[in-house]
């Protein structure tokens, strides 16, 4: 951000007022008080340094140093107004401290003018007083009079370049911060030294030589680093400001905009909290909350604290922007316009006001508001670095890659050393190498030298999706949709947030969509390519429909409902279980899950209950009604107004309709929907009702449920103690031993606990002849018996009730290769594939396994399967190739066996394919060409590539 004007030059005017001795001790009584007290206001205790200030200022010899120190302390602790009134008392008018001191209060509480004169009195007292030229110049800027502050500031330039520098650390801290500034607005060549000698050669200077307590040198040292992004640099000395200083507010809120450029919500809201305890009155804090909330999407929370600001300081530019930018993203435009036009009455080129609309609007991606933005941005701060960025950053989410150097480079030019604008302009150099390929619909751009085997897969299924998808929705992209495939996972995190990490692998900006490359590497493993693809395309579609104005969980729930696969087994569980509990979101806090989850699995809920939601939305209203949704929402009607005037009913009631919905599909799905209390209400009826066995089984399967093992295992035979027939606790005697079994080490125990298992499951089953959790237990245990006909029936009725749990299939078609019956096998193994998408070895064994029937192209069509999870993995293109051959289909073989000589180069099998497609074609001149390349490629050692010689 641009320097806002900084309270934090605390005044040593006590000092300068009594002379050092050459021991550099006070050699006064007024000397030592002094001298006391600002050691007590250094290091946060302001109470006291309070009380020392007060007591001085009875002394009318010290009245207005003391008055001036006390100041200090009410800027610290935000009284501001009593400490205007407190040092208008004071005559010290003819004091440059005095008027410093007054000016720095007037300005916290937004009397601009009033703090200018007394500004410019304190330099016709004295006009080399730094703290009161910086202080000075800085309110300059903030009014947008450039040119003025850049004259002001020209002092610094001067006493810089002079031949002696100041003696206090408070007059060194002043001059970096002016020769700084005055070095931006100059745009001087040597911008980068410059930065850094003030960060060493100055602040560095003043805290580590000139005077170790004087903690404002370090702080502005570490708002100078967060402002060019060096959050981790900026973050070592804001933490040594608090190690100084415990209650350094502003060093609180500099490590909350650090945790903020991380998503560290929590950590965010804890600054906050602590930043407002020692100062109530901070503008600062309570702007970064308004920043937190517009990031969370709470825009209505944004515009309370950022009103919370203004009354503070109802001139703050700041949050005057903040509450513009929140009042147009609630839809509120009169009141957005409105805190505009307060902006331009108090600076008439706000560029700051511009740069927060640009931002939250670009967030919104509503790319041509938040353009126009930026651009007014760069006209009214020409030498400001970050609108530039900004601007490039946006011209890459929209895939104008040449507008998007072409301000990336303006931006380094005013500032190279902002680490922001040189990771985007490093990426995009990074872009600039990758090989493109271009389809009818996509332009594909890749690493050839890591991720070349993919792209033909990748480009015949994103065309066999557009189709689809785009019917679905009525709508076709005027421009090409453009795929950027990372290698890595911390390249595609620094593409869509700038930062090394993002918990995904899969992202869309609207026209362009970026992943990680599908090679099974951490954090994510493997995941099903081509549905990530599908998914994001999904969102391209239906963020053009609505003018990028789709509510992000129905962008999430519809890019969820266009994947190919059913819900998974373990999502359903997991919304039965937030069905229970009463976890589900509503239509106000979902998007919450996506934005600031609070529980570990809040943002798989979030997608998982989007989609629900859609589901739901198609059920009762059809599929128009989504296609009149959105359309709503092109139109740029709220969701309260969307859902009233579309679905005929508001959002609570939307809320209510769906979890009784949600409650009917769980039932359908075999699982329970009783509510499940929290444990410890619980505990406090068990308590209470000792020989309640029903009780005593509900509280053990709210520790099932909340995955307390071992405390549900001891609740629910307590149950049984008092009913040896209570359902419920055998059904949770049954779980929790047997999945207590699979940890236990001694032999012995394991056993005795599977066989308690067993009796308690014959006993569940005997009272409840379709328990399903009677069935699962009975077949593991008699499977792992060797009764495997009994294994098969209770899998086989298991089942039935839960067709969509993976764990039968998975049993079942591992005894039926054993018992060689590969029908039955193939059966269970290819509802196995359907249910768990991801898993490749299942997909080419369904391969191999038709293969071995000699159905090649049912077989091609399952290895084909495989490569949308693995396309890297050399065996799985192999097989496709042989069986390719094997059916006949000459063309697609060979492409698969020029590929595998790509993957492997070295190796014989590739070229010997290819010989025999071309025997097969009659091209015998090829096949003999390629026989030779086999035959050479079997002699060659294993370390070499094609064209090399071993030593």
């Amino acid at each position: 951000m641009r320097p806002r004007f900084h309270a934090i030059i605390l005044l040593d005017i006590c000092i300068s007022f009594a002379p050092l001795s050459r021991a550099d001790e006070p050699t006064s009584k007024p000397a030592i008080e002094c001298r006391t007290a600002r050691e007590c206001l250094l290091r946060g205790n302001y109470e006291r340094a309070a009380a020392l200030y007060d007591e001085m200022g009875k002394k009318d010899a010290d009245a207005v140093s003391a008055a001036c120190g006390r100041a200090d302390v009410d800027l610290q602790t935000g009284d501001y107004t009593t400490g205007i009134e407190r040092l208008q008392k004071v005559k010290g008018d003819r004091v440059p401290a005095w008027h410093t001191a007054l000016a720095a209060l007037l300005v916290e509480t937004g009397q601009y003018d009033k703090a200018i004169d007394h500004l410019q009195s304190a330099l016709r007292l004295d006009e080399s007083w730094h703290p009161a030229r910086l202080r000075l110049g800085e309110l300059q800027e903030l009014l947008g009079r450039t040119s003025t502050a850049r004259d002001t500031y020209q002092a610094f330039e001067d006493a810089m370049t002079g031949t002696s520098l100041p003696d206090r650390a408070e007059d060194l801290t002043a001059l970096g911060r002016g020769f700084y500034r005055y070095s931006t607005l100059t745009r001087h060549a040597d911008i980068v030294q410059r930065t850094r000698h003030v960060l060493t050669g100055v602040f560095q200077e003043s805290f580590d030589f000139v005077d170790s307590l004087y903690w404002p040198a370090r702080l502005a040292a570490a708002e100078l680093l967060l402002e060019k992004h060096q959050a981790s640099e900026a973050k070592e000395d804001f933490d040594a400001v608090l190690k100084q200083n415990p209650r350094a507010a502003d060093a609180m809120v500099g490590l909350g905009t650090i945790a903020l450029e991380n998503w560290e919500f929590d950590d965010v809201q804890r600054q906050i909290d602590a930043a407002l305890k020692v100062n109530p009155s901070s503008v600062a804090a309570r702007v970064l909350l308004a920043r937190m909330r517009m990031t969370e999407r709470k825009y209505a929370d944004a515009a309370t604290a950022a009103t919370d600001a203004l009354k503070t300081n109802p001139n703050s530019i700041e949050a005057l922007s903040v509450l513009a930018a929140a009042t147009l993203r609630i839809g509120d435009t009169a009141a957005s316009k409105a805190a505009e036009d307060r902006v331009r009455k108090i600076n008439p080129t706000p560029a700051l006001l511009h740069q927060e609309l640009g931002v939250w609007l670009a967030a919104g991606r509503q790319y041509p508001d938040a353009e126009a933005h930026f651009k007014k941005a760069v006209e009214f701060a020409p030498t400001w670095s970050e609108p530039p960025t900004s601007l490039g950053q946006l011209y890459m989410d929209t895939g104008e890659e040449a507008l998007a150097r072409r301000s990336l480079e303006s931006a380094f030019a005013l500032d190279s050393f902002n680490r922001h604008t040189h990771n985007v302009l490093e990426l995009l150099d990074s872009l600039d190498k990758f090989t493109r390929l271009e389809t009818e619909h996509f332009i594909i751009k890749y690493n050839a030298k890591e991720d070349a085997v993919v792209v033909p897969f990748l480009a015949e299924s994103l065309e066999a999706t557009y189709p689809v998808v785009c019917g679905h929705f009525d709508f076709h992209p005027a421009k090409k949709t453009i795929i950027e495939m990372f290698p890595d996972h911390m390249g595609f995190s620094v593409r869509i947030t700038g930062r090394p990490f993002i918990a995904t692998v899969g992202a869309c900006t609207g026209r362009v969509i970026a992943f990680t490359a599908p090679r099974g590497r951490p954090p994510f493993g493997r995941f099903n390519w081509a549905s990530v693809l599908r998914h994001e395309f999904t969102h391209t579609i239906t963020l053009g429909v609505t003018e990028n104005r789709i509510p992000h969980w129905m962008t999430e729930g519809l890019a969820v409902h266009e994947e190919p696969h059913p819900r998974r087994w373990d999502v359903q569980l997991m919304l039965c279980t937030a069905l229970r509990t009463g976890q589900l979101f509503n239509l106000e806090s979902i998007d919450w899950g996506f934005m600031r989850p609070r529980k570990p699995n809040d943002r798989q809920l979030a997608y998982a209950q989007s989609e629900w939601m859609v589901e739901y939305i198609t059920m009762r209203w059809g599929s128009k009604a989504i296609t009149d949704l959105l359309r709503a929402f092109r139109e740029r009607k709220t969701q309260p107004t969307a859902f009233t005037e579309v679905l005929k009913i508001d959002p609570p009631s939307f809320t209510r309709d769906f979890n009784t919905w949600a409650a009917e599909q769980v039932a359908k799905w075999g699982l329970p929907t009783s509510t499940v209390l929290d444990p410890t209400e619980l505990l406090e009826q068990v308590e209470e009702n000792e020989n309640d066995a029903v009780l005593t089984a509900r509280l053990a399967e709210s520790f099932m449920v909340g995955g307390v093992l071992d405390r549900a295992h001891h609740f629910a035979g307590k149950a049984l103690k008092l009913d040896k027939n209570q359902p419920l606790a055998l059904q949770i005697m049954c779980n929790s031993l047997y999945s207590l079994s699979g940890s236990e080490e001694d032999d012995a125990k394991k056993l005795q606990m599977i066989a308690d298992a067993y009796d308690h499951a014959k006993s569940l089953i005997d009272l409840q002849p379709e328990n399903p959790t009677a069935m699962r237990v009975l077949g593991s245990i008699q499977q792992s018996r060797g009764k495997i006909d009994d294994a098969v029936t209770w899998y086989t009725k298991y089942q039935k009730r839960f067709p969509d749990d993976p764990d039968t299939f998975r049993r079942l078609a591992g005894i039926y290769l054993q018992e060689d019956k590969i029908d039955l096998a193939l059966a269970q193994l290819e509802r196995l594939s359907n249910l768990c998408e991801e898993e490749v070895p299942v997909v080419r064994q369904i391969a191999n396994l038709y293969d071995d029937k000699n159905e090649p192209a049912t077989s091609a069509r399952w290895y084909r399967k495989a490569i949308e999870i693995d396309p890297y993995d050399t065996e799985t293109h192999i097989g496709l190739a042989e069986v390719l051959l094997k059916a006949g289909s000459h063309a697609a073989a060979e492409k698969q066996f020029q590929l595998i000589c790509k993957l492997q180069p070295n190796e014989s099998i590739g070229y010997d394919g290819l010989s025999r497609v071309y025997q097969a074609l009659g091209q015998s001149e090829k096949a003999a060409d390629y026989s030779a390349r086999a035959k050479k490629a079997k002699q060659r050692p294993d370390n070499t590539l094609p064209g090399e010689q071993s030593d």
